[in-house]
């Protein structure tokens, strides 16, 4: 099968028959990217050696037998949105911004530890608020302000309002750390690729911006400082990265903007 990350990436998962690798039952495994399959003949049908990579991680390893293999091609089209993707280097990617299953990616992505880490969410409870969206599309503004966190009969809220309150307290924070920490998680939880928290921070902490600029000023310019960056304004990040970033940011404008304004 191929699933949608929230990049965008397609990664493909082989669906193993059950195998026991150790004390641990073993049914699947991340392909990574499709010309695996292919230079390594890990097509459907086949037998081949199952361990786990530094002991945790379910992976495969010589193909042992390809007698009963079906013939693979590589997708042309998003299993979830039909759209056209586009090969970028070794992966394939849907470029579709709103593509429901990058949509989830992203916002599962939002919640976890390594961005927002909003305890008692779930990828579960993520997919159900885009299903119930009258668009299918649901930005990372759009939870943060969501109107459940306040409803008094939503379970959940209780638990998450205090949360969602302390983000919002961050944001008008007079503690540069606190400011900054809490915009550089909401700017990563739009997983646009290139824009990793490094690059994010060193920005934010450039010299040109920050003797020129208050913090609000600065986050409200965004848009623009993101072009010069384009230009190859020193940040620490390659003149390549920074087109890579600022091609994909354009895409999100609408999300941008809508984040500027929290």
């Amino acid at each position: 099968i191929h699933q949608v990350g929230k990049t965008g990436v397609i990664t493909p998962t082989a669906i193993l028959e059950p195998v026991k690798v150790g004390d641990v039952t073993i049914s699947s495994a991340i392909l990574h990217n499709t010309k695996r399959i292919i230079t390594r003949a890990y097509f459907p049908g086949t037998i081949v050696e199952v361990f786990r990579a530094g002991g945790v991680i379910p992976a495969l390893k010589n193909t042992l037998n390809t007698e009963k293999a079906i013939s693979y091609e590589e997708p042309a089209v998003c299993p979830i949105c039909r759209t056209d993707l586009i090969r970028d280097g070794e992966q394939l990617f849907c470029r579709n911004i709103r593509c429901k299953g990058i949509v989830t990616a992203r916002l599962i992505f939002a919640i976890s530890k390594d961005c927002l880490n909003i305890k008692h969410l779930g990828p579960t409870f993520i997919e159900d608020l885009v299903d119930d969206s009258p668009s299918k599309f649901v930005t990372v503004y759009e939870l943060i302000n969501n109107v459940h966190w306040a409803d008094p009969t939503f379970t959940l809220g209780k638990k998450v309002l205090p949360q969602i309150n302390k983000i919002k307290a961050c944001l008008s924070s007079t503690v540069y750390e606190e400011w900054l920490g809490v915009r550089v998680k909401l700017l990563l939880g739009l997983c646009i690729p290139g824009l990793t928290k490094s690059n994010i921070a060193n920005i934010f902490n450039n010299t040109k911006y920050t003797d020129g600029y208050t913090p609000v000023q600065l986050w409200n310019n965004l848009p623009i400082i993101l072009s010069d960056v384009a230009e190859g304004m020193s940040v620490g990040i390659s003149k390549d990265v920074a087109k890579k970033i600022v091609a994909n940011a354009e895409q999100r404008v609408d999300e941008i903007a809508e984040l500027v304004t929290l």
